[in-house]
């Protein structure tokens, strides 16, 4: 970006995003855009979650989003049949949720099927309360 300037750069992104492109491409642009500062994403993103296409990468591009309903989409994604995205899931709210996510994450610590979604899920509530008590 040190060369096209944060304005054109931002102006780019937002054409992948809104454009004819690959989904893939266009949760990049997603998630370059909130580290940016710019939230265009977001809604791009909770139609990738609400449709189960692309979650990983979209919740991943949801974490760099600051818009009031990003916690609660990365939420609902937590009964996704595949274990990866719920790991995903747990992990992702261990680096941006509050004291609020920590009963949501004991619920998976104690009964998800997989223990890579129950180990990640007891180190975010650990993340979580570190992170409250600094």
């Amino acid at each position: 970006m040190g060369n096209i300037g944060k304005k054109n750069c931002i102006s780019k992104l937002l054409k992948i995003l809104n454009g004819n492109y690959d989904n893939l491409a266009r949760i990049g642009a997603a998630h370059a855009l909130g580290l940016l500062k710019v939230n265009d994403g977001f809604e791009f993103c909770k139609e990738c979650i609400e449709k189960r296409r692309w979650r990983t990468a979209a919740i991943k591009a949801l974490k760099t989003i600051q818009h009031r309903d990003r916690i609660k989409i990365i939420i609902s994604a937590l009964d996704d049949p595949n274990f990866m995205v719920r790991k995903y899931v747990v992990q992702s709210l261990g680096d941006i949720g509050t004291e609020k996510e920590i009963s949501i994450l004991q619920k998976a610590a104690e009964h998800d099927n997989e223990i890579w979604v129950r180990e990640d899920a007891k180190k975010s509530i650990v993340k979580i309360k570190q992170r409250i008590k600094n």
